[in-house]
């Protein structure tokens, strides 16, 4: 389920949830950074929250090859 329709649905996210997401995001923003691309569109619709709370990036198409000194 997307982030976006899960927040819809629950109108709101206790924090250690919304700390475990963020966390989980950044870190998938971290591991496409390190391999050189950026993710431009960002959106609580692009990201995917599996039933075991993992969290996926989704709508790749969006994210494009920089050379980012790191």
């Amino acid at each position: 389920m997307s982030l976006e329709r899960r927040l819809t649905r629950a109108r709101r996210v206790e924090y250690p949830e919304a700390l475990w997401l963020a966390r989980q995001t950044v870190q998938g923003l971290h591991e496409l950074l390190v391999a050189g691309y950026v993710y431009a569109d960002l959106q609580p619709a692009h990201i995917f929250v599996c039933q075991n709370g993992a969290v996926k990036l989704t709508s790749l198409a969006d994210v494009r090859f920089d050379v980012v000194p790191l």
